[in-house]
């Protein structure tokens, strides 16, 4: 089975797409019930060229939190230039975006609202239509199919081919950890064809977060305040790429890199960066794991994380609701209990990794809204002062 969208454009929603910096195609319409067309591909195992693109570096600022200064690596504002990615998508699709020859066709999976996703389409739009981006994911719900929004409009603008999955046959491809290290076995494979697994997991990320690394460096080793004690970046984490590289290029630096579990439990995110570690040269350098006391699902809206989104916003940090807030929620959970471990105590620089997303939030808060935990007049009033 398969449900298949193709690019639809409409008037409604063309004004996202601004963002990434790219013109709107023309309206193409949708169509359903399409045979399920494989284009899935195993790891490129060619060293095709890269073209060097130089974008400054993105600022480190201080902000107070609850009496305690703490450092902001602002990746919400490092773009790539002719694609518009920014944030940590920028940095693991660093390569991607300057790989030539382009791949003819590029295929990954995920959610329907994935950032990645919108970061992929962007990066395949450059070269339409001479290449083609297809995405696998679960069924849409119905409000999103006859209404799309967010990043599921904005990719399927873009011109992303769109095929849904029964959730068994989903958790059938991809519910191991098999789909990190290729397509997943017994299925055909175009020439040419490139597979990124969910959330860019792959060594192919590794270059642009060496670059991420090393600015990070730079800007420690000039700052005298950072400078003059430990530093650990905190980094929220879905697939554990960004947080998994940074560990590896900051630890000969002597700087530290805490991941904090925004998706899954930290048992299978543990055994994700162990298993990426692996097919990237075993160092067995792993950043530490902080986890929140209490699991909360991915992308359900919770009271905790839209007090703790609200309260960075109350003190000039606008991040976003799904990673940004998680992971703020957990810090200041464990302040307050005395539960902190030492790696982030008093003595330490904590530097604050703001990996973007924010364009997501007025999706992420109208999901806030039908769910009852944000009323109109306060939906508008959350917008104030960004």
């Amino acid at each position: 089975r398969a449900l298949v969208f193709t690019a639809m454009v409409t008037s409604k929603i063309s004004f996202a797409l601004q963002y990434v910096g790219v013109n709107v195609p023309r309206q193409r319409g949708l169509r359903r019930g399409a045979p399920l067309r494989v284009l899935f591909s195993s790891t490129r195992e060619d060293t095709a060229p890269i073209r060097r693109e130089d974008v400054a570096p993105s600022r480190v600022e201080a902000v107070e939190v609850r009496g305690r200064r703490i450092f902001v690596k602002r990746d919400d504002k490092y773009r790539l230039p002719e694609t518009g990615l920014c944030g940590n998508k920028a940095r693991k699709l660093y390569s991607l975006n300057n790989l030539s020859p382009f791949p003819q066709d590029l295929v990954s999976h995920g959610g329907p609202q994935s950032n990645a996703m919108v970061a992929l389409a962007a990066v395949v739009h450059r070269h339409q239509p001479s290449s083609t981006f297809t995405y696998y994911t679960k069924p849409i719900p119905r409000w999103l199919r006859n209404n799309p929004s967010g990043n599921f409009a904005r990719a399927i603008s873009l011109g992303t081919e769109i095929r849904t999955l029964s959730v068994a046959e989903y958790q059938d491809l991809f519910g191991g950890l098999g789909a990190i290290s290729g397509a997943p076995p017994g299925l055909p494979l175009p020439p040419g064809a490139l597979w990124v697994p969910q959330g860019g997991a792959s060594a192919e990320a590794e270059p642009g977060l060496i670059r991420l690394a090393d600015e990070i460096y730079a800007q420690v080793e000039a700052s005298s305040e950072l400078a003059g004690g430990p530093v650990n970046v905190v980094v929220a984490s879905g697939s554990g790429a960004t947080a998994l590289f940074l560990a590896r290029h900051l630890h000969p630096h002597g700087i530290g890199v805490t991941a904090v579990p925004c998706v899954m439990r930290g048992g299978a995110f543990l055994r994700q960066m162990e298993r990426l570690d692996e097919m990237t040269g075993s160092h067995g350098i792993l950043p530490s794991i902080l986890e929140g006391k209490e699991h909360i699902p991915f992308g359900q809206p919770s009271p905790l994380l839209l007090d703790a989104w609200t309260e960075m916003k109350q003190i000039g940090l606008y991040v976003d609701l799904l990673y940004g807030a998680r992971t703020w929620q957990v810090l200041l959970e464990h302040w307050d209990a005395g539960s902190m471990p030492p790696s982030l105590g008093p003595g330490t620089n904590v530097l604050y990794y703001h990996c973007g997303g924010i364009e997501g939030v007025s999706t992420q808060l109208n999901r806030y809204k039908h769910a009852g935990l944000v009323s109109e007049i306060h939906y508008n009033a959350y917008f104030e002062g960004i």
